[in-house]
């Protein structure tokens, strides 16, 4: 497992210990096991080994003997390994079925852990007791409502948790892609080859058969309705899909002449281009607004004096130097904006692709923003915004891409979008103009 993998698994069993641990403070024998609806989240969320979620239920194992008040606490050293195969086993037969995978998976695993456990305590109890088969029979059948109850919190639990924090962990997954057979396309700066990529939380492709290519020196906007796939182009535009969200990609991408998944990290990848993110929140890591932007004029190697006159130029452009030693998450909604165009501004990529990074500015400041972007374009940056208000673009952007439903339904000159006289969709879907 990779070390992600190996902390997550870690807070999981963590969070299991501590339920476990509270579970000794319930009167009787045997209690509910909550422990096992968090080590089936970890197989969930990391889809192990067998012989690694052999390793997670061992570990569970100990965890549930080390706080268990059962007669026989080493039982769970048997039980939880095989609830953990068990819980994975099934997950892999399902998960491409049913948004209710892990639910599924912990519906089953739960008993299977509970129900051996039952047949490992009567052995034991035979073996030291002499305990007469009724009595033992007995006490299974007064086991099983705690069983039952376990399956029922320990599949609410999983399947609750599980949604959102895939979607976390979608973000710094590795989508699958295909071993590529040709050279790269090198005759424009980032190439979409009938690209089409579904996450690993969705039945169907966020986009679908796209083919483009943008140059440098183009201001290309990109609209179209919630839902048809504008983030999931950006992302791809960036180059940054295949390695930084989990999912199934093919077709492909590829950026500066070289495929976007060959690129050995993101980090690598930020010096052939800048994203703003929707959401400013998610990138904004800093302490101040001058080591946000800082930290990619220090990659540029400049001298100590360019760096500060540089650092002058982007205030000045995007209007952050009075916030410069301001907390980034004490800003308001636009000045976050501000701050996280400012800091990509400071690596000076040859492309700078926005996702919606001036939604939370007034209509003037907009204006700013677009009037900025439009002066990289001339200096021969290619610049890539997704913007559902268009028709202020007009006279910025050099072109426009529209998106329904995952595909391209027009590229070609910007218009007002809201006439629609003006309207014509392609023929054909996508476009490698």
């Amino acid at each position: 497992m990779k070390s992600r993998d190996i902390a997550l698994v870690g807070i999981l069993l963590a969070a299991g210990a501590i339920a476990r641990y509270i579970s000794l403070f319930v009167p009787g024998a045997i209690v509910a096991n909550l422990t096992i609806a968090f080590y089936c989240l970890a197989i969930i969320l990391v889809n192990p080994t067998f012989r690694e979620a052999l390793g997670i239920g061992l570990v569970a194992g100990i965890i549930c003997a080390v706080f268990s008040h059962s007669v026989f606490p080493l039982g769970n050293l048997i039980t939880e390994p095989i609830g953990a195969v068990v819980c994975l086993a099934v997950y892999r037969l399902v998960k491409d079925k049913t948004k209710l995978a892990p639910a599924v998976a912990t519906a089953v695993a739960t008993p299977a852990s509970g129900l051996t456990f039952v047949a490992v305590v009567c052995a034991v109890m035979f073996v030291t007791t002499g305990a007469s088969a009724a009595s033992l029979v007995a006490y299974a059948v007064a086991l099983l409502p705690i069983v039952l109850s376990a399956l029922a919190v320990n599949t609410i639990i999983a399947q609750i948790i599980a949604f959102p924090a895939m979607s976390v962990m979608q973000k710094t997954a590795v989508s699958k892609v295909r071993k590529h057979e040709t050279p790269a396309a090198d005759d424009a700066y980032v190439v979409l080859d009938n690209l089409s990529f579904t996450y690993s939380t969705a039945d169907k492709p966020a986009v679908s058969n796209v083919s483009v290519k943008i140059r440098k020196g183009e201001f290309v906007v990109v609209n179209g309705p919630s839902g048809s796939g504008k983030t999931t182009f950006a992302r791809a535009v960036a180059g940054i899909l295949p390695h930084a969200y989990g999912g199934t990609l093919s077709g492909s991408i590829s950026v500066d002449g070289k495929y976007a998944d060959e690129y050995a990290s993101v980090t690598d990848l930020s010096k052939k281009a800048g994203m703003v993110f929707d959401d400013a929140d998610a990138q904004l890591i800093f302490t101040t607004t001058e080591e946000e932007i800082l930290t990619g004029l220090e990659t540029l190697g400049l001298s100590s004096e360019k760096t500060a006159e540089r650092l002058a130029e982007i205030y000045a452009e995007t209007k952050t130097g009075h916030l410069k030693d301001r907390a980034p998450h004490t800003l308001s909604g636009g000045q976050k904006q501000r701050v996280a165009l400012a800091a990509a501004l400071s690596r000076s990529t040859p492309l700078l692709v926005l996702d919606e990074a001036a939604s939370e500015l007034d209509s003037a400041a907009r204006r700013e923003v677009y009037t900025l972007l439009s002066e990289l374009r001339k200096k021969g940056a290619a610049v890539v915004l997704i913007e559902h208000m268009t028709a202020e673009t007009l006279g910025f952007a050099t072109r426009m891409i529209t998106l329904r439903e995952g595909k391209i339904v027009y590229d070609g000159e910007p218009f007002d979008e809201h006439d629609e006289n003006l309207f014509v969709p392609l023929e054909r879907e996508g476009s490698s103009k």
